[in-house]
């Protein structure tokens, strides 16, 4: 794996989008690919219109990522201590929405503590955080130094009796039990943590035990919130999981997930989920707490669509 280093003139930005998916009023990334290696990552598709920056490491963010390359930006803390005033008091930073900045590459940097400092000192705003890394617990400290400031969430994306598996799909993550005790440790110092579960994947965790097992994890925790989606589809995301999961011995939940990759197919399956995680989610008093992230407008769904942000609407 290798670094590549981008320089940005800026890194806080408004997201519409997150505001109606409940999370937040702007994004701040540190880069533009992290290197967690994760192969539903839909975060090359939504940079393939910057070539520009993957000149010299592949050509374009397909295979900048393909290769294992990631890129940074080590002047985002101060970019962050310059835009950070602007914001708000009620206004919600997500952190972060494509390149996690506590992903190994970033950690060797310090990037994800100094930029988060830079956030904090410099604005009176929330901060959510999202990360798969369970090395983020060298950070709590910060977080704790300003109380009711920041939420935080490391992406749970397998029961755990499946953990092993996940370990084919997100290769420089942290293993899902690591990432349960750094919830844990989170709120054990009062930091308050939210849940996201995400993407659900078929044959991982689209089955009602599966997400039942999910949400008893979350329930002592007691989480703000919980979102959840199923898989993106967008680029190469669905192939590359079906070829990982079959070149590793899943031929089975290959299958599943090389049987979404119709149009038809996914929407069953997308729709599916909404059910099975609303039931799940009332099965252990959890319905409240819960949203269904959807890429589209709802119109031809016909289940219970009360937990559901129809994004496309």
């Amino acid at each position: 794996m290798a670094i590549n280093f981008i320089s940005r003139k800026r890194a806080i930005h408004p997201a519409p989008e997150f505001v109606k998916k409940g999370l937040a009023t702007h994004v701040l990334n540190v880069g533009s690919l992290c290197n967690h290696g994760c192969c539903y990552c839909y975060t090359p598709t939504m940079e393939r219109l910057r070539p520009e920056r993957y000149e010299g490491i592949g050509g374009t963010s397909y295979e900048a990522f393909a290769q294992g390359n990631m890129t940074l930006d080590l002047g985002t803390p101060a970019l962050v201590a310059a835009e950070a005033p602007g914001l708000k008091p009620d206004d919600t930073v997500f952190m972060c929405s494509t390149t996690d900045a506590w992903c190994p590459g970033a950690m060797q940097h310090g990037l994800g503590r100094a930029t988060l400092g830079a956030l904090l000192k410099n604005s009176a705003c929330g901060v959510r955080i999202l990360t798969k890394n369970a090395g983020v617990v060298s950070d709590l400290d910060i977080m704790a130094k300003y109380p009711g400031r920041v939420e935080l969430a490391l992406s749970l994306t397998a029961p755990p009796a499946k953990a092993q598996l996940l370990n084919t799909l997100e290769p420089y993550a942290s293993a899902l039990p690591y990432r349960l005790d750094a919830l844990h440790a989170a709120h054990d110092l009062g930091i308050p943590v939210f849940g996201m579960l995400c993407p659900c994947l078929p044959g991982i965790a689209d089955g009602f035990d599966d997400l039942v097992a999910l949400f008893n994890e979350l329930k002592p925790l007691k989480p703000e919130h919980i979102w959840s989606e199923p898989v993106n589809p967008r680029g190469p995301a669905l192939p590359k999981c079906e070829k990982a999961l079959r070149q590793a011995g899943y031929s089975s939940i290959a299958d599943q997930v090389g049987a979404i990759r119709n149009r038809k197919a996914f929407q069953a399956y997308a729709h599916a989920f909404i059910d099975t995680a609303t039931a799940a989610a009332n099965s252990v008093g959890m319905g409240h707490l819960l949203s269904i992230l959807m890429y589209e407008d709802g119109l031809d769904f016909t289940g219970d669509g009360s937990r559901v942000i129809w994004l496309k609407k």
